[in-house]
């Protein structure tokens, strides 16, 4: 997926300004006035002391191989299992236009849009998204093969 010129050129530069112009786009505006549920805890904050924690570089690497990567829609068209998106509805990282194309190479997919959630999901709504991914999981389980000598004769 490309990656804006605005993050690529400066990812090695100025990796700190980087991270708090992803952090700010990766969540609701509600998010980042309320702090994220109370709890005293911030939850941009949260973000930005896990982006943090990378090794000096990675930030630019990862930016600059996302950026660079020209055959998603190709390797999605080789899963062959159930393929759960999850879309955070007000993601502002993530063009709502790449989303036709992707579901169009997957062979079977369910999409779940979180409302009033952005792209960092996992810090935004964290029980929507462990509440969409057991549903996901649970509705594409497969029961357990039953030995043919624990079957009974009928």
């Amino acid at each position: 997926m490309p990656v804006a010129d605005a993050l690529l050129s400066r990812a090695t530069t100025h990796p700190d300004s980087v991270v708090r112009m992803m952090t700010e786009y990766s969540h609701t505006l509600q998010f980042l006035l309320t702090g994220g549920g109370g709890h005293g805890v911030w939850g941009p904050g949260v973000t930005l002391a896990i982006m943090r924690r990378s090794p000096p570089g990675v930030l630019a690497i990862d930016l600059a191989n996302c950026n660079d990567y020209a055959r998603g829609l190709e390797a999605a068209a080789q899963v062959a299992c159930p393929t759960l998106l999850l879309v955070g509805r007000r993601d502002r990282m993530t063009p709502r236009r790449n989303l036709p194309p992707l579901q169009a190479a997957l062979r079977q997919f369910i999409r779940v849009e979180i409302a009033d959630c952005g792209h960092a999901m996992m810090n935004e709504q964290p029980q929507a998204v462990v509440d969409n991914l057991l549903s996901f999981l649970a509705s594409t389980a497969t029961p357990p093969a039953v030995p043919a000598a624990a079957k009974p004769d009928r």
